[in-house]
Order: structure tokens, then sequence, then C-alpha cells
């Protein structure tokens, strides 16, 4: 078992797919990083690409985060997002500052459960939307609801089918983020950040768990990070 532990639009922008049609990813090359069932979680995410109808490709590495992995892939020249989750007893050794790196360079970040209460080291928090809580916890929320029309849950169901699955708690958004996103708990649900060169995204859901809109909404996040809808 895992460890369970609005703002303003100030510089917000909404990007708008070209054409108008079925969204083109083009070819984008994404990193996961997480616990030992990250292999896994690359390919539900693909698998949700496919189910999506989205042309372009995807193609998806990863990385267990178990004490040999430093993140010294993580440069915009491999990839062009990074996906990162936590979990209990994960070693992350020198990824946190890596990853700062990758944002500093432009390259855009989406984090999820349980990166806001198990610690990355060497990783600044100000690189996610959300500050760091140290809560974790769970939901029973079967649906969300859309803060704002955003293109990462435009054309998404607010459905989530599923009972429960782990969250973060009392997350606080970070200066000049915005919440797009809540649970029907109440819980920030999805949060995002145009931060310089950097896109970041932060969603309150523990990607293991393999909720098919969850799942579709974090390949929304993908698309919005590099302004493919």
């Amino acid at each position: 078992m895992p460890f369970i532990s609005s703002a303003g639009r100030r510089g917000f922008r909404t990007p708008k797919p070209s054409g108008g049609g079925t969204p083109n990813y083009g070819s984008l090359k994404i990193k996961v990083i997480g616990d030992s069932s990250v292999a896994t979680v690359a390919t539900n995410l693909q698998s949700a690409f496919t189910s999506l109808g989205y042309t372009g490709s995807l193609t998806f590495s990863s990385s267990h985060m178990n004490g040999t992995y430093t993140g010294s892939d993580l440069t915009t020249a491999n990839y062009d997002v990074a996906i990162v989750y936590m979990n209990g007893g994960l070693n992350t050794s020198t990824v946190g500052t890596n990853l700062n790196s990758f944002v500093t360079a432009g390259g855009k970040l989406i984090t999820a459960t349980f990166v806001w209460n198990i610690t990355i080291t060497g990783f600044t928090y100000t690189n996610t939307p959300w500050i760091y809580s140290g809560s974790q916890g769970s939901t029973a929320s079967t649906t969300y609801t859309k803060d704002i029309s955003h293109p990462i849950t435009d054309t998404l169901s607010t459905n989530l089918v599923t009972t429960t699955f782990w969250t973060n708690n009392s997350l606080n958004l970070q200066s000049g983020a915005t919440k797009i996103a809540t649970l029907a708990d109440t819980k920030p649900f999805i949060s995002v950040w145009d931060k310089g060169t950097a896109r970041l995204v932060g969603i309150n859901y523990f990607p293991p768990q393999n909720n098919a809109i969850a799942n579709r909404l974090i390949v929304r996040a993908i698309g919005w990070c590099m302004s493919k809808i």
C-alpha cells in the first residue's frame, strides 16, 4: 500500500489547437518517474492517448526511483515532458536537482500524488503548482468540478467512476498558479502554472491506481504543456 499521506489568472494563457480539429501531438518524448509500477503507468498513459483518438505519437521512457536512478537523462534534448509521482520507500538521490534544471531549461513538468508529502531530495517545490503540504489521504469523490474553462478539462467527462483513490491533503496554490478543477469532496484536483518558459501541472491523483478519466487528463495535460490542444 502506498504512503497515504482560486487564484487569479496572472500569467495564464490558453493555447488553441491548430485548425480546431483532432489534436495532433506530433512526436513527443515523455519521461515517467515513480515507484515499481512506473512502467505500467507509462503503458496505461499510452493506452489513454490511443483511446482519445488523437494523431501523432507519444514515446514513453520510465524510471523507478530505487536509488540507482539519478535523473541525469532529464534534459530538454531528451524529453519534452516529465511526469513524476511518489510513493513510500523511494530513494530520490539527485533526481530533484536534475528536475530543477529541466524546468529551468524550459522543460514541462507534470507532478502527481504523493509529491506533496514525500520529499524529493533537492527538488524546489516552486516547480509545482502546489505548496508542499506534508499531508496525505484519500477521496471518495466520483466526480470533479471544472472551475474554469481550460484545454486540459474542456472535452472530458467529470465522472471519475472510481469510488476511492489516494490524494494529498491541504494543498495550497503557489503564487501565480491557477486551480482548474476540484474534486467533489472540495480537495484541489488539477492546477496549472505558466512559469517562464516552463509549464507546470499538478494532479491530485496517484497514477498506479489507473483511473481512465484521470489518465486521459494527464494526456490532455501533456498536450497543454506542449501547446497541442
